[in-house]
């Protein structure tokens, strides 16, 4: 009987220690994919496949929606979340690996708007945001109330309801306006940029008893990348790609 306990014990730990590595992040083009919203080939995805290969990992990645990629990293060991904002709220919940860029959000709305400040279009003004995502934080933490504020699936589906007249303002990158607006077939015009909402760093982290033997020579070899400018060069040249400035 005791050998049968110690047996079962031993089973355990060994499918506990045998769980595959996972790799997660978002449909947030151009940064984590490109064309296809299903493939992770975006300008930071490639930055973290490459570091994957590297340090002997596996560079599978998977594409979830961000409030589903944040659920995995925060109860699953052994997973790897990017790009995700560092912000107060989230520095228990991760650990941060290593920092992939720094990200400027603005406000933007549809021609014909007269301009406004960030304060004014707090007090008159829905804007359309990610659940879970931190300009949805960052818009709370500048006094936006929640009954302006309306959460989405994704970036695409907040584009949408701009186009619609749903919403005033979506809250995103320049680069990620002009990939959607390429997806979604309208002009350059189609939209313009207001107030900035927030600078934010993006992070590769990793979920809380991910083992060291994944975080330590990921980190080591990221931190490389960024030394030698190979990762800022990935990313320029993935940008040039999709016909973006870097």
């Amino acid at each position: 009987m005791r050998s049968g306990i110690l047996l079962g014990w031993l089973l355990l730990s060994m499918s506990a220690q045998a769980a595959p590595l996972l790799t997660v992040t978002e449909d947030w083009p151009p940064y984590t994919t490109l064309h296809n919203p299903q493939q992770a080939d975006g300008a930071y995805a490639r930055v973290v496949r490459t570091a994957l290969q590297r340090s002997g990992l596996p560079d599978s990645i998977e594409v979830y929606p961000w409030a589903r990629s944040l659920a995995q990293a925060r109860v699953r060991p052994d997973t790897l979340l990017f790009a995700v904002a560092r912000t107060s709220q989230r520095e228990t919940q991760y650990q941060w690996l290593a920092r992939l860029d720094t990200v400027a959000v603005y406000l933007w709305h549809r021609p014909g708007m007269a301009s406004q400040s960030l304060a004014q279009a707090r007090d008159c003004c829905n804007i359309c945001t990610v659940r879970q995502d931190a300009n949805l934080e960052a818009l709370r933490a500048a006094g936006f109330a929640a009954a302006h504020l309306l959460q989405a699936n994704s970036h695409a589906d907040c584009l949408r309801l701009l186009q619609h007249g749903s919403v005033h303002y979506l809250a995103l990158p320049g680069p990620l306006v002009k990939m959607l607006q390429q997806q979604q077939g309208l002009p350059a015009d189609s939209l313009q940029r207001g107030p900035l909402l927030q600078r934010f760093d993006v992070y590769l982290a990793a979920s809380h008893g991910t083992s060291p033997t994944i975080t330590q020579p990921l980190q080591r070899t990221l931190q490389q990348m960024q030394r030698s400018g190979e990762s800022r060069r990935i990313i320029a040249s993935t940008l040039q790609q999709a016909t973006l400035p870097p």
